[in-house]
C-alpha cells in the first residue's frame, strides 16, 4: 500500500512539475552571458562527440569562436586561387591568441569569372561539416586553424549548430 502512496504522490509531483514548466515564460529568448569557462568547456565537450573534429583539434594550433569581417580572394600563380578571412575572435578555445583578429586562409574562391571549388570530405555520418570552405562576411564560426593560420576546418554559426547536437 504504501507503494502505491509513493508512486501517486511521484506522478502528482512531476505532473506539477510539467505544468509549472511549461507555463514558464520561453527562456530562449532571453540571452544570458555565458562566463569564457563554461563557454569554452561546453564546446569542448561537443568537440569530443565528432570523431573528425577531434582530430582536427588535436591536429589545430589554434580553436576560436568568432565573426568574419571581410573576405578577399586572390589568385598566386595561373588557377591557384585562395581566400583570406579576417575574423574577428571572440573565444579562444585552443592556443594563444593576443589580437582581437586574425587573417586566416583556405584554397578556393573566386577571383573576377575565374573560381576554384575544393570538396572535402569528412568521416561519414560524423558531425556534419562543410564540403566546401566558403566563408561570407557576418559569419559566425569556430574555426581550426594550424600555425601558419590556414583553415582545417570550421563550423558555421557555432551557437545554434552546437545546440541542435
Amino acid at each position: 500500500m504504501r507503494k502505491e502512496h509513493m508512486m501517486i504522490g511521484g506522478i502528482l509531483v512531476i505532473t506539477f512539475l510539467v505544468i509549472a514548466l511549461s507555463s514558464a515564460p520561453n527562456v530562449s529568448t532571453y540571452i544570458t552571458p555565458v562566463p569564457d569557462e563554461v563557454f569554452i568547456n561546453q564546446k569542448l565537450g561537443l568537440i569530443k562527440n565528432s570523431k573528425t573534429l577531434t582530430i582536427q583539434y588535436e591536429y589545430a594550433t589554434y580553436v576560436f569562436s568568432g565573426e568574419v569581417i571581410n573576405i578577399t580572394c586572390y589568385e598566386k600563380r595561373q588557377g591557384e586561387i585562395y581566400t583570406n578571412a579576417t575574423i574577428k575572435i571572440d573565444k579562444v578555445l585552443k592556443g594563444s591568441i593576443l589580437a582581437q583578429t586574425v587573417s586566416v586562409i583556405y584554397s578556393g574562391g573566386t577571383v573576377g569569372n575565374l573560381s576554384l571549388d575544393v570538396l572535402y570530405n569528412w568521416i561519414e555520418g560524423d558531425y556534419p561539416l562543410p564540403t566546401e570552405f566558403k566563408l561570407k562576411k557576418g559569419d559566425k564560426i569556430i574555426a581550426f586553424v594550424d600555425n601558419y593560420f590556414s583553415v582545417l576546418v570550421y563550423i558555421n554559426e557555432p551557437m545554434s549548430t552546437f545546440n541542435n547536437h
